[in-house]
Protein backbone atom coordinates (compact mmCIF):
# COMPACT_ATOMS: atom_id res chain seq x y z
CA UNK A 1 0.00 0.00 0.00
CA UNK A 2 2.38 2.14 0.93
CA UNK A 3 4.57 1.70 -2.34
CA UNK A 4 1.49 2.46 -4.28
CA UNK A 5 1.20 5.94 -2.34
CA UNK A 6 4.74 6.74 -3.34
CA UNK A 7 4.23 6.20 -6.46
CA UNK A 8 1.13 8.03 -7.04
CA UNK A 9 3.00 10.79 -5.08
CA UNK A 10 6.06 11.03 -7.94
CA UNK A 11 3.71 11.25 -10.17
CA UNK A 12 1.80 13.83 -9.25
CA UNK A 13 5.34 15.82 -8.44
CA UNK A 14 6.42 15.17 -12.05
CA UNK A 15 2.97 16.10 -13.18
CA UNK A 16 2.90 20.07 -11.59
CA UNK A 17 6.90 20.14 -11.83
CA UNK A 18 8.31 22.56 -14.83
CA UNK A 19 9.25 20.79 -17.81
CA UNK A 20 12.69 19.64 -17.27
CA UNK A 21 15.99 19.02 -20.21
CA UNK A 22 16.04 15.81 -21.48
CA UNK A 23 19.24 15.32 -19.66
CA UNK A 24 18.20 15.85 -15.79
CA UNK A 25 15.06 13.78 -16.92
CA UNK A 26 17.63 10.83 -17.92
CA UNK A 27 19.64 11.60 -14.74
CA UNK A 28 16.63 11.17 -12.50
CA UNK A 29 15.47 7.92 -14.08
CA UNK A 30 18.71 6.93 -13.38
CA UNK A 31 19.05 7.94 -9.97
CA UNK A 32 15.47 6.07 -9.26
CA UNK A 33 17.18 2.99 -10.47
CA UNK A 34 20.40 3.01 -8.37
CA UNK A 35 18.12 4.96 -5.41
CA UNK A 36 16.43 1.65 -5.02
CA UNK A 37 19.00 -0.90 -5.10
CA UNK A 38 20.69 1.72 -2.35
CA UNK A 39 17.46 1.17 -0.05
CA UNK A 40 16.66 -2.83 -1.12
CA UNK A 41 19.50 -4.52 -0.94
CA UNK A 42 18.23 -7.90 -0.07
CA UNK A 43 15.04 -7.24 -2.43
CA UNK A 44 13.12 -10.34 -3.14
CA UNK A 45 9.90 -8.75 -5.33
CA UNK A 46 9.56 -9.44 -8.59
CA UNK A 47 10.86 -6.59 -10.72
CA UNK A 48 7.85 -6.41 -11.96
CA UNK A 49 6.20 -4.86 -8.67
CA UNK A 50 8.89 -2.22 -8.96
CA UNK A 51 9.06 1.12 -11.05
CA UNK A 52 12.56 -0.19 -12.17
CA UNK A 53 11.31 -1.11 -15.79
CA UNK A 54 9.84 1.93 -16.37
CA UNK A 55 12.72 4.14 -15.28
CA UNK A 56 14.62 1.92 -17.91
CA UNK A 57 12.52 2.25 -20.55
CA UNK A 58 12.10 5.97 -20.41
CA UNK A 59 16.02 5.44 -20.47
CA UNK A 60 15.82 4.29 -23.90
CA UNK A 61 12.99 6.50 -25.08
CA UNK A 62 14.79 9.99 -24.23
CA UNK A 63 17.88 8.52 -25.47
CA UNK A 64 16.03 7.58 -28.83
CA UNK A 65 14.27 10.98 -29.01
CA UNK A 66 17.98 13.06 -28.64
CA UNK A 67 19.63 11.09 -31.49
CA UNK A 68 16.00 12.34 -33.58
CA UNK A 69 16.56 16.15 -33.13
CA UNK A 70 19.96 16.23 -33.66
CA UNK A 71 20.78 15.25 -37.51
CA UNK A 72 25.08 15.87 -37.56
CA UNK A 73 25.59 12.63 -35.83
CA UNK A 74 26.82 13.39 -32.84
CA UNK A 75 26.20 12.48 -29.65
CA UNK A 76 24.17 14.16 -27.44
CA UNK A 77 24.01 14.85 -23.84
CA UNK A 78 22.45 12.05 -22.42
CA UNK A 79 24.55 9.46 -24.39
CA UNK A 80 27.76 11.10 -23.26
CA UNK A 81 26.13 11.23 -19.73
CA UNK A 82 25.78 7.12 -20.16
CA UNK A 83 29.13 6.52 -21.35
CA UNK A 84 31.08 8.72 -19.30
CA UNK A 85 29.36 7.04 -15.86
CA UNK A 86 29.87 3.67 -17.33
CA UNK A 87 26.30 3.21 -16.68
CA UNK A 88 26.03 -0.08 -18.77
CA UNK A 89 29.04 -1.74 -16.80
CA UNK A 90 26.79 -0.99 -13.17
CA UNK A 91 23.93 -2.51 -15.04
CA UNK A 92 25.29 -5.88 -15.80
CA UNK A 93 26.84 -6.06 -12.17
CA UNK A 94 22.88 -5.18 -10.89
CA UNK A 95 21.40 -7.61 -14.11
CA UNK A 96 24.67 -10.33 -13.04
CA UNK A 97 22.94 -10.59 -9.65
CA UNK A 98 19.44 -11.25 -10.99
CA UNK A 99 17.71 -9.36 -7.66
CA UNK A 100 15.08 -8.40 -7.61
CA UNK A 101 14.28 -11.53 -9.03
CA UNK A 102 13.87 -10.52 -13.37
CA UNK A 103 16.41 -7.82 -12.99
CA UNK A 104 18.43 -9.75 -15.52
CA UNK A 105 16.06 -9.97 -17.78
CA UNK A 106 14.92 -6.19 -18.10
CA UNK A 107 18.91 -5.49 -18.20
CA UNK A 108 19.07 -7.74 -21.23
CA UNK A 109 16.23 -6.36 -22.94
CA UNK A 110 18.12 -2.39 -22.43
CA UNK A 111 20.90 -3.87 -23.56
CA UNK A 112 19.06 -4.91 -26.97
CA UNK A 113 17.01 -2.18 -27.33
CA UNK A 114 20.11 0.80 -26.68
CA UNK A 115 22.04 -1.19 -29.67
CA UNK A 116 19.32 -1.74 -32.10
CA UNK A 117 17.67 1.38 -31.75
CA UNK A 118 20.69 3.76 -31.59
CA UNK A 119 21.97 4.47 -35.25
CA UNK A 120 24.86 5.65 -34.08
CA UNK A 121 28.01 3.11 -33.45
CA UNK A 122 28.05 2.51 -29.63
CA UNK A 123 30.45 -0.79 -29.87
CA UNK A 124 33.70 0.96 -29.98
CA UNK A 125 33.30 2.92 -27.50
CA UNK A 126 35.61 1.41 -24.43
CA UNK A 127 32.26 1.59 -21.96
CA UNK A 128 29.90 -0.06 -24.15
CA UNK A 129 32.23 -2.87 -25.38
CA UNK A 130 32.99 -4.20 -22.31
CA UNK A 131 29.86 -4.05 -20.69
CA UNK A 132 28.26 -5.88 -24.11
CA UNK A 133 31.12 -8.28 -23.47
CA UNK A 134 30.22 -9.14 -20.47
CA UNK A 135 27.19 -9.45 -20.49
CA UNK A 136 27.80 -11.97 -23.36
CA UNK A 137 29.42 -14.35 -21.13
CA UNK A 138 26.25 -14.63 -19.20
CA UNK A 139 24.59 -15.84 -21.72
CA UNK A 140 24.07 -19.78 -22.20
CA UNK A 141 25.42 -20.23 -18.35
CA UNK A 142 22.09 -21.89 -17.38
CA UNK A 143 20.65 -24.49 -19.39
CA UNK A 144 16.83 -23.50 -19.91
CA UNK A 145 17.00 -20.41 -18.41
CA UNK A 146 13.64 -18.19 -18.13
CA UNK A 147 15.79 -15.19 -19.71
CA UNK A 148 16.93 -17.58 -22.77
CA UNK A 149 15.05 -15.94 -25.10
CA UNK A 150 16.15 -11.97 -24.17
CA UNK A 151 19.94 -13.91 -24.46
CA UNK A 152 19.02 -15.02 -27.59
CA UNK A 153 17.78 -11.91 -28.76
CA UNK A 154 20.67 -9.67 -27.18
CA UNK A 155 23.35 -12.32 -29.31
CA UNK A 156 21.95 -11.81 -32.07
CA UNK A 157 21.51 -7.78 -32.18
CA UNK A 158 25.72 -7.94 -31.34
CA UNK A 159 25.99 -10.56 -34.18
CA UNK A 160 23.97 -8.31 -36.76
CA UNK A 161 26.17 -5.09 -35.58
CA UNK A 162 29.36 -7.12 -35.91
CA UNK A 163 28.07 -8.12 -39.79
CA UNK A 164 26.82 -4.30 -40.28
CA UNK A 165 30.63 -3.28 -38.73
CA UNK A 166 32.75 -5.96 -38.98
CA UNK A 167 36.37 -4.15 -38.16
CA UNK A 168 34.43 -3.92 -34.58
CA UNK A 169 35.07 -7.71 -34.13
CA UNK A 170 38.20 -7.27 -33.22
CA UNK A 171 37.37 -5.91 -29.64
CA UNK A 172 35.37 -8.79 -29.16
CA UNK A 173 38.74 -10.62 -29.73
CA UNK A 174 40.18 -11.32 -26.22
CA UNK A 175 43.57 -13.37 -24.95
CA UNK A 176 42.64 -17.07 -24.31
CA UNK A 177 42.17 -18.12 -21.02
CA UNK A 178 44.87 -20.55 -19.72
CA UNK A 179 43.52 -23.73 -18.68
CA UNK A 180 44.12 -27.21 -18.57
CA UNK A 181 41.64 -27.63 -21.63
CA UNK A 182 42.76 -25.08 -23.61
CA UNK A 183 46.29 -26.71 -24.41
CA UNK A 184 47.07 -23.93 -27.29
CA UNK A 185 46.39 -20.92 -25.75
CA UNK A 186 49.51 -21.48 -23.91
CA UNK A 187 51.76 -22.47 -26.58
CA UNK A 188 50.28 -19.81 -28.40
CA UNK A 189 50.49 -16.25 -27.07
CA UNK A 190 48.76 -14.28 -29.12
CA UNK A 191 45.54 -16.76 -29.33
CA UNK A 192 42.59 -15.00 -29.09
CA UNK A 193 39.11 -16.31 -27.76
CA UNK A 194 35.84 -15.51 -29.31
CA UNK A 195 33.23 -15.93 -26.51
CA UNK A 196 30.37 -14.65 -28.66
CA UNK A 197 30.84 -18.07 -30.65
CA UNK A 198 30.87 -20.14 -27.38
CA UNK A 199 27.76 -18.15 -26.46
CA UNK A 200 25.55 -18.87 -29.26
CA UNK A 201 27.10 -22.65 -29.61
CA UNK A 202 25.89 -23.16 -26.03
CA UNK A 203 22.35 -22.27 -26.94
CA UNK A 204 22.12 -23.58 -29.54
CA UNK A 205 21.04 -26.81 -27.65
CA UNK A 206 18.16 -24.65 -26.38
CA UNK A 207 14.57 -26.90 -26.53
CA UNK A 208 13.27 -24.00 -27.82
CA UNK A 209 13.75 -24.82 -31.54
CA UNK A 210 13.16 -20.85 -32.18
CA UNK A 211 16.01 -19.78 -29.70
CA UNK A 212 18.07 -22.92 -31.58
CA UNK A 213 17.48 -21.21 -34.84
CA UNK A 214 18.14 -17.68 -34.38
CA UNK A 215 21.48 -18.74 -32.51
CA UNK A 216 22.40 -21.19 -35.53
CA UNK A 217 21.50 -18.06 -38.01
CA UNK A 218 24.08 -15.72 -35.63
CA UNK A 219 26.84 -18.44 -36.07
CA UNK A 220 25.91 -17.87 -40.02
CA UNK A 221 26.73 -13.65 -39.37
CA UNK A 222 29.98 -14.41 -37.63
CA UNK A 223 31.95 -17.33 -39.46
CA UNK A 224 31.08 -14.55 -42.72
CA UNK A 225 32.89 -11.83 -40.69
CA UNK A 226 35.58 -10.89 -43.71
CA UNK A 227 38.16 -10.87 -40.45
CA UNK A 228 41.18 -13.30 -40.79
CA UNK A 229 41.46 -13.04 -36.61
CA UNK A 230 38.05 -13.71 -36.13
CA UNK A 231 37.98 -16.82 -38.60
CA UNK A 232 41.23 -18.20 -36.90
CA UNK A 233 39.69 -17.43 -33.26
CA UNK A 234 36.78 -19.24 -34.63
CA UNK A 235 38.91 -22.19 -35.85
CA UNK A 236 41.41 -22.53 -33.21
CA UNK A 237 39.80 -21.73 -29.95
CA UNK A 238 36.19 -22.29 -30.63
CA UNK A 239 34.49 -25.67 -30.11
CA UNK A 240 32.79 -24.84 -33.65
CA UNK A 241 33.72 -27.33 -35.61
CA UNK A 242 33.28 -29.86 -33.13
CA UNK A 243 29.96 -28.81 -32.30
CA UNK A 244 28.78 -29.19 -36.09
CA UNK A 245 30.24 -32.33 -36.44
CA UNK A 246 28.90 -33.57 -32.74
CA UNK A 247 25.14 -32.62 -34.00
CA UNK A 248 25.54 -34.55 -37.31
CA UNK A 249 26.96 -37.75 -35.49
CA UNK A 250 24.34 -37.55 -32.99
CA UNK A 251 21.30 -36.97 -35.76
CA UNK A 252 22.53 -39.47 -37.92
CA UNK A 253 22.72 -42.02 -35.11
CA UNK A 254 19.31 -41.76 -34.36
CA UNK A 255 17.93 -42.41 -37.94
CA UNK A 256 16.05 -45.57 -38.76
CA UNK A 257 17.90 -48.13 -39.57
CA UNK A 258 15.13 -50.56 -41.76
CA UNK A 259 13.52 -48.09 -44.25
CA UNK A 260 12.42 -48.17 -47.85
CA UNK A 261 15.05 -46.25 -50.12
CA UNK A 262 12.13 -44.86 -51.66
CA UNK A 263 10.63 -43.40 -49.24
CA UNK A 264 14.01 -41.93 -48.05
CA UNK A 265 14.08 -40.73 -51.29
CA UNK A 266 10.61 -38.47 -50.44
CA UNK A 267 11.86 -36.82 -48.17
CA UNK A 268 11.65 -32.80 -48.31
CA UNK A 269 13.61 -30.91 -45.95
CA UNK A 270 15.05 -27.13 -45.41
CA UNK A 271 16.93 -25.64 -42.56
CA UNK A 272 15.07 -23.06 -41.01
CA UNK A 273 11.61 -24.91 -41.64
CA UNK A 274 10.22 -26.18 -38.31
CA UNK A 275 10.56 -28.85 -37.50
CA UNK A 276 7.78 -32.14 -38.25
CA UNK A 277 5.75 -33.05 -35.18
CA UNK A 278 6.10 -36.63 -33.96
CA UNK A 279 1.77 -36.40 -34.47
CA UNK A 280 1.95 -35.19 -37.91
CA UNK A 281 5.01 -37.93 -39.32
CA UNK A 282 3.98 -39.67 -42.61
CA UNK A 283 6.35 -42.89 -41.40
CA UNK A 284 7.80 -43.26 -38.49
CA UNK A 285 11.46 -41.94 -38.26
CA UNK A 286 10.09 -39.10 -40.45
CA UNK A 287 11.10 -36.23 -37.81
CA UNK A 288 14.97 -37.72 -37.31
CA UNK A 289 15.06 -37.70 -41.16
CA UNK A 290 14.14 -34.10 -41.63
CA UNK A 291 15.96 -32.90 -38.38
CA UNK A 292 19.25 -35.08 -40.68
CA UNK A 293 18.67 -33.43 -43.51
CA UNK A 294 17.82 -29.63 -42.55
CA UNK A 295 21.67 -30.10 -40.50
CA UNK A 296 23.41 -30.89 -43.80
CA UNK A 297 21.47 -27.91 -45.52
CA UNK A 298 22.78 -25.83 -42.67
CA UNK A 299 26.39 -27.09 -43.62
CA UNK A 300 25.46 -25.99 -47.18
CA UNK A 301 24.56 -22.46 -45.89
CA UNK A 302 27.61 -22.37 -43.67
CA UNK A 303 30.24 -23.30 -45.94
CA UNK A 304 28.49 -21.46 -48.77
CA UNK A 305 28.57 -18.23 -46.70
CA UNK A 306 31.48 -18.29 -44.25
CA UNK A 307 35.22 -16.91 -44.43
CA UNK A 308 37.17 -19.47 -46.97
CA UNK A 309 39.38 -20.51 -44.25
CA UNK A 310 36.06 -21.47 -42.08
CA UNK A 311 34.55 -23.42 -45.13
CA UNK A 312 37.48 -25.38 -46.25
CA UNK A 313 37.82 -26.50 -42.56
CA UNK A 314 34.38 -27.33 -42.26
CA UNK A 315 34.10 -29.48 -45.18
CA UNK A 316 37.81 -31.31 -44.15
CA UNK A 317 36.02 -31.62 -40.51
CA UNK A 318 32.75 -33.33 -42.18
CA UNK A 319 34.73 -35.69 -44.10
CA UNK A 320 37.10 -36.73 -41.44
CA UNK A 321 34.81 -36.65 -37.76
CA UNK A 322 31.69 -37.20 -39.50
CA UNK A 323 31.74 -39.01 -42.97
CA UNK A 324 34.79 -41.33 -42.71
CA UNK A 325 33.88 -42.92 -38.70
CA UNK A 326 29.87 -42.81 -38.85
CA UNK A 327 29.02 -43.61 -42.42
CA UNK A 328 31.72 -45.46 -44.02
CA UNK A 329 31.66 -48.53 -41.80
CA UNK A 330 27.32 -48.59 -42.31
CA UNK A 331 28.17 -48.49 -45.68
CA UNK A 332 30.41 -51.13 -45.93
CA UNK A 333 28.48 -54.20 -44.53
CA UNK A 334 28.03 -56.86 -45.95
CA UNK A 335 24.29 -57.64 -45.25
CA UNK A 336 21.95 -55.84 -47.76
CA UNK A 337 19.46 -55.17 -44.24
CA UNK A 338 22.65 -53.03 -42.82
CA UNK A 339 23.57 -51.15 -45.47
CA UNK A 340 20.30 -50.52 -47.49
CA UNK A 341 19.55 -47.49 -45.31
CA UNK A 342 23.18 -45.64 -44.99
CA UNK A 343 23.37 -45.82 -48.60
CA UNK A 344 19.43 -44.13 -49.69
CA UNK A 345 21.06 -41.39 -46.71
CA UNK A 346 23.99 -41.14 -48.55
CA UNK A 347 22.32 -40.64 -51.85
CA UNK A 348 19.93 -37.98 -50.39
CA UNK A 349 22.31 -36.41 -49.14
CA UNK A 350 24.20 -35.79 -52.41
CA UNK A 351 20.97 -34.47 -53.52
CA UNK A 352 21.31 -32.47 -51.08
CA UNK A 353 25.04 -31.00 -51.43
CA UNK A 354 25.10 -27.97 -53.36
CA UNK A 355 28.42 -26.35 -52.85
CA UNK A 356 31.31 -27.01 -54.58
CA UNK A 357 33.29 -27.36 -51.68
CA UNK A 358 31.55 -30.16 -50.29
CA UNK A 359 30.59 -31.93 -53.31
CA UNK A 360 34.44 -32.09 -53.98
CA UNK A 361 34.79 -33.73 -50.35
CA UNK A 362 31.89 -35.85 -50.84
CA UNK A 363 33.69 -37.35 -54.19
CA UNK A 364 36.99 -37.09 -51.76
CA UNK A 365 35.30 -39.70 -48.98
CA UNK A 366 33.55 -41.84 -51.42
CA UNK A 367 36.38 -42.89 -53.76
CA UNK A 368 39.07 -41.84 -50.72
CA UNK A 369 41.18 -39.15 -51.83
CA UNK A 370 43.94 -38.76 -49.97
CA UNK A 371 43.55 -42.07 -47.89
CA UNK A 372 46.17 -45.01 -47.47
CA UNK A 373 44.90 -48.05 -49.61
CA UNK A 374 42.01 -50.07 -47.65
CA UNK A 375 41.78 -53.57 -48.42
CA UNK A 376 38.19 -52.85 -49.55
CA UNK A 377 37.31 -49.71 -51.41
CA UNK A 378 34.45 -47.73 -50.60
CA UNK A 379 34.11 -46.92 -54.64
CA UNK A 380 34.22 -50.49 -55.83
CA UNK A 381 31.71 -51.95 -53.09
CA UNK A 382 28.99 -49.09 -54.00
CA UNK A 383 29.66 -49.53 -58.32
CA UNK A 384 29.68 -53.47 -57.49
CA UNK A 385 25.73 -53.10 -56.01
CA UNK A 386 24.63 -51.95 -59.09
CA UNK A 387 24.88 -54.85 -60.38
CA UNK A 388 23.37 -56.23 -57.45
CA UNK A 389 20.41 -59.07 -58.23
CA UNK A 390 18.21 -57.22 -56.11
CA UNK A 391 16.47 -54.80 -58.45
CA UNK A 392 16.54 -52.14 -55.03
CA UNK A 393 19.72 -52.49 -54.58
CA UNK A 394 21.19 -51.69 -58.18
CA UNK A 395 18.96 -48.97 -58.21
CA UNK A 396 19.36 -46.91 -55.43
CA UNK A 397 23.55 -47.48 -56.32
CA UNK A 398 22.64 -46.89 -59.50
CA UNK A 399 20.44 -43.22 -58.52
CA UNK A 400 23.68 -42.74 -55.88
CA UNK A 401 26.37 -42.24 -58.52
CA UNK A 402 24.08 -40.38 -60.80
CA UNK A 403 23.51 -37.73 -58.59
CA UNK A 404 27.14 -37.36 -58.60
CA UNK A 405 27.25 -36.95 -62.05
CA UNK A 406 24.59 -34.55 -61.90
CA UNK A 407 26.99 -31.96 -60.14
CA UNK A 408 30.23 -33.60 -61.78
CA UNK A 409 33.70 -32.64 -60.28
CA UNK A 410 37.48 -33.30 -61.15
CA UNK A 411 37.47 -36.34 -59.08
CA UNK A 412 34.09 -37.84 -59.78
CA UNK A 413 34.85 -37.41 -63.50
CA UNK A 414 38.22 -38.56 -63.55
CA UNK A 415 37.39 -42.11 -61.33
CA UNK A 416 34.04 -42.55 -63.08
CA UNK A 417 35.03 -41.72 -66.88
CA UNK A 418 38.51 -40.27 -67.71
CA UNK A 419 40.75 -43.08 -65.99
CA UNK A 420 38.73 -45.97 -68.19
CA UNK A 421 39.40 -43.56 -71.42
CA UNK A 422 42.98 -43.06 -70.85
CA UNK A 423 43.28 -46.75 -69.81
CA UNK A 424 41.40 -47.98 -72.32
CA UNK A 425 40.26 -50.67 -69.78
CA UNK A 426 36.87 -50.61 -71.42
CA UNK A 427 37.80 -53.05 -74.43
CA UNK A 428 39.10 -56.88 -74.62
CA UNK A 429 42.46 -56.13 -75.59
CA UNK A 430 42.80 -59.41 -77.30
CA UNK A 431 40.25 -58.57 -79.61
CA UNK A 432 42.12 -54.96 -79.85
CA UNK A 433 45.05 -56.35 -81.10
CA UNK A 434 44.19 -58.68 -83.11
CA UNK A 435 41.76 -56.26 -84.74
CA UNK A 436 44.53 -53.81 -85.07
CA UNK A 437 46.50 -56.27 -86.63
CA UNK A 438 44.19 -56.81 -89.44
CA UNK A 439 43.98 -53.42 -89.51
CA UNK A 440 47.54 -52.59 -90.19
CA UNK A 441 48.26 -55.60 -93.17
CA UNK A 442 45.07 -54.20 -94.56
CA UNK A 443 47.04 -50.56 -94.47
CA UNK A 444 49.79 -52.21 -95.76
CA UNK A 445 48.87 -54.37 -99.04
CA UNK A 446 46.57 -50.75 -100.06
CA UNK A 447 49.93 -49.40 -99.77
CA UNK A 448 52.07 -51.37 -101.40
CA UNK A 449 49.67 -51.26 -104.96
CA UNK A 450 50.48 -48.72 -107.55
CA UNK A 451 47.77 -46.48 -108.37
CA UNK A 452 47.36 -44.86 -111.90
CA UNK A 453 48.65 -41.22 -112.01
CA UNK A 454 45.55 -38.86 -112.93
CA UNK A 455 46.80 -35.88 -114.25
CA UNK A 456 43.48 -34.32 -113.81
CA UNK A 457 44.18 -33.89 -110.11
CA UNK A 458 48.13 -32.49 -111.18
CA UNK A 459 49.68 -29.82 -112.29
CA UNK A 460 50.83 -30.28 -115.75
CA UNK A 461 53.80 -31.55 -116.13
CA UNK A 462 54.20 -31.89 -112.08
CA UNK A 463 56.12 -35.40 -111.11
CA UNK A 464 53.04 -37.78 -109.33
CA UNK A 465 54.80 -40.03 -107.15
CA UNK A 466 53.04 -43.77 -107.01
CA UNK A 467 51.31 -43.24 -104.59
CA UNK A 468 49.67 -40.84 -106.44
CA UNK A 469 51.04 -37.98 -104.39
CA UNK A 470 51.99 -35.04 -106.07
CA UNK A 471 55.55 -34.02 -104.90
CA UNK A 472 56.77 -31.43 -107.88
CA UNK A 473 57.55 -28.49 -105.50
CA UNK A 474 60.11 -30.71 -103.73
CA UNK A 475 61.80 -32.11 -107.03
CA UNK A 476 65.00 -31.44 -107.59
CA UNK A 477 67.22 -31.03 -110.88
Amino acid sequence: MFKKFTGILNSAVEALAPNASPVDNFTFHWKAVTSFFMEHRDAKSPIEETNIPTHLQNMIDILIYEEQQDDSGSTGPCMEYLLHHKLLETLYTIGRADCPPGMKQKVLLFFTSLLSKIKQPLLPHVNVFKAVHKLIRVCGEIKASPTEVEEMQFLCTVCAKLKAHPHVVNFFLEEARSSAANISAKADSNAQEFGLVDALLSMSYSADSRVAMKCCEGLILLTSLPEDAAATAILDHTKFLHEITTWLNTAYNHLPRSIDPAVVDGVEARWGIDHIKMSEAAFPGQRHIVNFLSLFDYCNILIKEAHSKISKALVLAIRKQFLEPAMKPDLLKDSEEQFIAPSAYLAKVLQFVNTDLLNQEMSNFIFEVDLESDLRSLSRTLIERCDDPSEMVGSLHLKLFDSLLQKPCEVTVYELVAKYLVSRAYADQSKLNSEEKSVSHTETSINTQPSPASPSLSHPGTPVSPGGKCFGSFHKN
